[in-house]
């Protein structure tokens, strides 16, 4: 700093305030208020607030022309605020569209900001979290063209001290004629003042405090992750990392405001550790560094993640809705568009400090430990004449993956099970959006070179859900939605996530679900009745579909992935839950048969655990044995099924899948079993007789060739029902059929070893047929029964006559006596007592003095079902309400035999 005479001849205006009486020479009071809102006390000049611009001001009697480095430095201190300081132009009127460099202190939505007036036009926040009741020194030095914005105090700095902290830099103006002072808008009346005034054509020292404005970390890989470090002047960055937090690793990056460091030869889906430190070269006392922070590199297949979602902040304060999801720790957050208020921006540096203030100084101490991706909005890219200047703000701030065809502006990524497409369908040309045919093209061949389970896409704008047959339905829309709609459908994508509306809303159509992400900020700016935030119908959509939008509320959307399952949940912003559903079955497990046992059953029963969809709704359950498709389309309302076919002895595995109206499924784990032969109960098989060689011989009897090894015993008969007829060890064919040699027709069957009988066969004269072939496959004959005459039954025994082949299960109750047919013979397998050695051969008529029931009800179910044969399946129906039955009649079943019967409505 110059001294002695240089320092005077170098101060152009000065003033300490400190006679109490306000220098006339030096200053012109603008108060139209009708009160004396001017005043110079302790030491200060201040104003009480008086209304709109301009109601109140103080500005300098001098007109100062430009020159490089000529400086307006001031201590500033407000306990309200909307007061600004700095350079106005030479007109006699004072408002702020007078302003030609001016900081504006500002409070909205809670936030302090500060803000930069140039040519009376705001050209964006600059900094913010200033405090009330707290001096600031402040100073503006001009450039030829533009000028340098600098502050000391509170979060700024040392207040008095050489260290400053560099606001903006603009290259904006080269207005000549120019006057100093303040002035504000307030109708609360409180009191701001301005001290130690200086203009000088020699700038105060400046020693610049550097800060690290932000760090955002970017493009997580398996081996690799991007560091984008801001500082607010060029510096040297150093990066130590490692395993923990002694590091042991660097990477350097040097002379530069905005660092993107690639950190690379990582380990997959490990945590690192990190901390940054920024310095420069001409200043090796002006050094700052981060607390240790982490960071995960790229989550493989098989990992458990979450993903959130915010988007439409526009500038407004999201504070509560990035706190809610910090304190959710999710992987990664995806930023839908809509991040800036771009449509106040025009020049590149005004997009940057949009991006900087509204956007990272809410998430620096998030985006420093979880990777953000951006889709981009139609304000981030500003108005239309501006859009190249937002477009370039937006890739020299972010670092985000790029793609062949459209760089940073639309790409994919991968993450654990999900592959995740962001689009871009802003435009310079339209408030409207469209996806370009390069981009599609792209989008088509991106989704199919991707073997991932999951497939989610996003933009900013709506392809569906949105309010249809309104004047706005295309501007809230894509213009080629359709033709986007097929590519998703057809290339499986689950869900696509979309801001702009700045409602909630799910709407599902063909498989896929549109999700409509609330607004994440608060504020006049986008709630409480602002334009696009109505809670509007939804028209059509698929099982799945809410039925209308909600727009009252500021929140997030959280997606929680596993390598069999996709839930979405949407938050309020002070972390009420608005919605859970599922994009995919919930996980679920199986029951029985537990996995590695042994089983002594064939068609045996299988058992799980529920799954459910709170999205499409859950469609059915498939059983799969084997690894190949045993039953199909099992009721959601069943959590069992049998096996459709009698299984091999030895090992089987077994698992279910469960399916969503969306065709999307859910696999459970795997279970393995062995059913084992040596105790198993199986319908015996009967011989089969197609080698069987019957002749005729002189004698009048027959000759039997090639009967099978397994055949024990022989029954003949002149009669069908076999009356007076036994079985006899096979030896004794020939002695049967002597005694029967003058019989005009014989019927003869031959029973196994393990008590399975053989179709009939007739013979008659010289002719050899069969009968009942293929129905008569658990019949026996008793040596000491015959079928002919009454038995002795007990409650519980399984009954037959001679001529058919159903069997029934009967019971005595309150002195009455029933029979149930048992439809097919797996239901032996599903009751251990159930023998088939067991079965008793009756007469006809015996088992005519049993009531025939078809009424059954589960053991601890109170519905009582009425069952209808059909073939060797059955059906079940509810018995109707009004319905007269008898209550003793009802057979209790066990579940696998109901859940085995088709249910009917």
């Amino acid at each position: 700093m110059p001294k002695g005479n240089e320092a005077k001849a170098a101060t152009l205006l000065s003033d300490d305030f400190s006679d109490n009486s306000l220098d006339a020479s030096k200053w012109i009071k603008q108060d139209t208020s009708g009160g004396d809102n001017i005043q110079e006390s302790g030491e200060k000049i201040n104003l009480i607030g008086g209304g709109s611009w301009g109601t109140t001001a103080l500005v300098s009697q001098t007109n100062f022309t430009r020159a490089e480095n000529l400086t307006f430095s001031a201590v500033v201190n407000h306990s309200s605020p909307n007061v600004m300081f700095g350079f106005k132009d030479g007109d006699a009127a004072y408002n702020y569209t007078n302003m030609v460099y001016g900081l504006y202190f500002y409070e909205e939505d809670g936030r302090n900001k500060v803000l930069i007036f140039e040519n009376g036009v705001n050209t964006g926040e600059v900094g913010s979290g200033w405090s009330l009741d707290t001096d600031y020194k402040i100073a503006i030095v001009l450039k030829t063209t533009g000028a340098k914005y600098y502050i000391q105090g509170g979060v700024y700095g040392i207040f008095g001290s050489d260290s400053w902290t560099l606001l903006y830099e603009s290259s904006n103006s080269s207005e000549s004629n120019l006057k100093v002072g303040f002035t504000s808008r307030s109708t609360a009346n409180p009191t701001m003042s301005m001290d130690d005034v200086l203009v000088s054509s020699i700038p105060p020292t400046i020693h610049l405090l550097i800060t690290i404005q932000n760090v955002m970390l970017a493009k997580p890989t398996p081996t690799s992750i991007s560091l984008m470090v801001k500082t607010n002047i060029y510096t040297n960055v150093v990066v130590d990392y490692g395993p923990d937090n002694s590091y042991g690793n660097t990477v350097t990056s040097s002379s530069a405001a905005n660092h993107e460091i690639l950190i690379s030869d990582l380990n997959p889906s490990l945590l690192y550790h990190y901390k940054i430190t920024a310095s420069r070269n001409d200043d090796a006392q002006n050094m700052v560094s981060t607390n240790d922070s982490t960071f995960k590199t790229q989550l493989q297949s098989g990992s458990d993640f979450t993903f959130g979602i915010i988007n439409d902040m526009q500038g407004c304060d999201f504070s509560d809705t990035i706190s809610k999801i910090e304190n959710r720790s999710p992987d990664i957050i995806l930023a839908v568009g809509d991040n800036i208020d771009g449509q106040t921006a025009g020049t590149v540096n005004s997009f940057k400090t949009l991006w900087s203030s509204t956007v990272f100084d809410y998430m620096q101490d998030i985006t420093n430990h979880i990777p953000l991706f951006v889709v981009l909005g139609n304000h981030d890219g500003g108005p239309s004449s501006y859009y190249d200047n937002g477009m370039l703000a937006y890739e020299q701030e972010l670092g985000m993956p790029a793609s062949e065809s459209g760089g940073e502006r639309y790409y994919s990524f991968d993450y654990g099970d999900a592959h995740f497409v962001v689009l871009n369908g802003t435009r310079a040309d339209s408030n409207g959006g469209t996806i370009d045919n390069a981009q599609l093209n792209w989008l088509q061949d991106d989704l199919q070179s991707t073997d991932k389970k999951y497939k989610f896409v996003f933009d900013h704008f709506l392809v569906y859900g949105v309010d249809e047959g309104t004047d706005m339905t295309d501007i809230w829309r894509l213009s080629n939605y359709n033709e986007l709609h097929d590519i998703l459908k057809n290339n499986g994508v689950l869900a696509f996530f979309n801001g702009h509306r700045h409602v909630y809303n799910r709407y599902v159509k063909d498989g896929v679900f549109y999700i409509s992400n609330p607004t994440a900020a608060t504020g006049s700016c986008i709630l409480n009745g602002r334009f696009g935030n109505d809670s509007y119908a939804n028209n059509g959509g698929d099982l799945g579909t809410i039925d209308n939008a909600r727009g009252d509320f500021a929140g997030f959307t959280e997606v929680s992935v596993s390598p069999s399952q996709a839930n979405v949940v949407i938050y309020k912003n002070d972390g009420t839950l608005i919605d859970s559903f599922d994009l995919t079955p919930e996980e679920f497990g199986l029951n029985i048969p537990q996995n590695n046992v042994h089983i002594q059953n064939s068609t045996p029963a299988f058992f799980w655990n529920p799954s459910f969809d709170s999205g499409s709704g859950l469609a059915k359950y498939q059983l799969y044995i084997d690894g190949v498709l045993n039953q199909d389309n099992i009721s959601v309302d069943s959590t069992s099924a049998i096996s459709s076919h009698y299984l091999s002895c030895g090992g089987h595995s077994w698992y279910v899948r469960a399916v969503n109206n969306n065709g999307d499924f859910i696999d459970s784990s795997a279970f393995g079993f062995i059913i084992d032969c040596g105790g198993l109960s199986l319908p015996p098989a009967k011989p089969t007789l197609s080698d069987l060689a019957i002749t005729f011989l002189d004698n009048g009897t027959l000759s039997f060739d090639n009967l099978p090894d397994t055949v024990t015993q022989i029954a003949i008969s002149a009669i069908p029902d076999f009356g007076n007829a036994s079985w006899e060890d096979i030896s004794k064919k020939e002695e049967l059929l002597q005694r029967y040699a003058g019989a005009d027709k014989l019927y003869i069957k031959f029973r196994t070893n393990q008590g399975a009988v053989s179709d009939v066969i007739t013979c008659e004269g010289d002719k050899i047929g069969t009968i009942g072939e293929g129905t008569d496959t658990s019949d026996t004959i008793d040596n000491n029964n015959q079928g002919s005459s009454t038995q002795a039954l007990n409650d519980g025994d399984l009954v037959k006559t001679i001529n058919s082949p159903d069997v029934y299960i009967i019971k005595y109750k309150n002195n009455k006596q029933y029979k149930r047919l048992i439809l097919a013979p797996y239901i032996f397998n599903l009751y251990g007592h159930l023998k088939w050695d067991n079965i008793k051969t009756i007469s006809q008529s015996q088992l005519d003095q049993f009531i025939t029931s078809n009424l059954i009800k589960e053991a601890f179910d109170s519905i009582i079902y009425q069952l209808f044969s059909d073939g060797d399946a059955g059906k079940r129906k509810p018995l109707g309400t009004s319905t007269t039955y008898d209550p003793d009649s009802v057979y209790e079943i066990n579940k696998p035999e109901q859940d085995s019967y088709e249910a009917m409505n």
